[in-house]
């Protein structure tokens, strides 16, 4: 196999590499402005208990991934990143680590794209790859940036990439991978090149099984199940409608009153969760259908993307 070959570009003082300089098409440049100023959140619970905006706690974990992968000591946790942040604008005189190397997760998070009359637009990672939702957000990781993938989102993806409910030509494992010999949750170049240039995802089956915006702890359970299954030589059960469920969980309008109604725990329980599957079956044939949604639009405007970055030079 042919080396790779970089062409280096120095732009903002930085230096970045690129194995295709191509200029973004006019479709590609909106999409990558849309991705700089939105942040696509769909629902009004984006904060944590901390009222720390989602969005930053994602900026926070890709420093922390990127430190950990550098070894830059002392800024791994997101108390040790927002304390060093916090030093180096307001009590420089305290900062334990230099300048140069508190913000070199800053230059692996860049990307460089070209864009008409031969001009440059930075767009860092957490922009490129911020969605709400968990399955989304590792697919877009696992497009911009596969190194990054933690332990289990590298887990998710394969158990996505390898089961015919999920795409339409399942992956095939290879060599060592596929005699068990080595981590099932490790991602390869050749399963992100299958991602990008060859799967069609079955959207409406991904999140019959996943749920709508779940959980990670949620979508762990899912990805056990799915493997148990499949130990068992069973097929699994969809079951992504229960992400919404809790033991206060109510039915809405109309529906609340029936349920009320009800005397029996265990019977408003059946109701409630019969309640939720039909919710999500609306929502799967709203959004998830042929002709409907912009899932697979998105994913492959983030691919064409991808294909065309240009990231910190000494990235590899």
């Amino acid at each position: 196999m042919k080396p790779i070959q970089f062409e280096k570009i120095n732009f903002g003082s930085q230096s970045y590499q690129f194995i295709n300089r191509v200029e973004l098409n006019s479709n590609e440049a909106q999409f990558l402005d849309h991705k700089l100023t939105s942040r696509r959140m769909r629902t009004t619970t984006n904060k944590t208990s901390l009222r720390l905006d989602r969005y930053l706690l994602w900026q926070l974990e890709l420093i922390s991934r990127v430190s950990s992968e550098k070894r830059i000591s002392d800024n791994r946790t997101y108390g040790d990143i927002l304390s060093n942040l916090l030093k180096y604008v307001y009590y420089p005189e305290t900062l334990s680590i230099d300048d140069e190397t508190l913000l070199l997760p800053k230059k692996y998070l860049n990307k460089l794209y070209l864009i008409e009359d031969n001009n440059y637009k930075v767009a860092t990672l957490p922009s490129l790859t911020w969605d709400e939702d968990y399955i989304l957000r590792t697919i877009k990781l696992a497009i911009y940036d596969p190194h990054l993938l933690s332990v289990f989102e590298s887990n998710l993806l394969q158990t996505i990439l390898v089961n015919e409910w999920f795409v339409d030509e399942p992956y095939k494992l290879r060599g060592l991978a596929s005699l068990g010999k080595v981590k099932k949750n490790v991602v390869t170049i050749d399963m992100i090149n299958f991602l990008k240039d060859e799967v069609e995802l079955n959207w409406y089956s991904i999140f019959s099984y996943f749920g709508e915006c779940a959980g990670e702890t949620f979508i762990q359970k899912q990805v056990n199940n799915i493997n148990k299954a499949l130990t068992e030589g069973k097929k699994p059960s969809p079951e992504g409608y229960l992400s919404k469920y809790t033991s206060k969980s109510v039915p809405d309008g109309s529906r609340l009153e029936e349920w009320e109604a009800i005397d029996n725990d265990d019977e408003k329980e059946i109701y409630m969760k019969s309640y939720l599957a039909w919710m999500h079956e609306q929502w799967l044939d709203h959004f998830c259908k042929e002709g409907h949604g912009n899932f697979e639009n998105e994913f492959r405007a983030s691919v064409a993307l991808s294909k065309k970055q240009g990231d910190f030079m000494t990235y590899l």
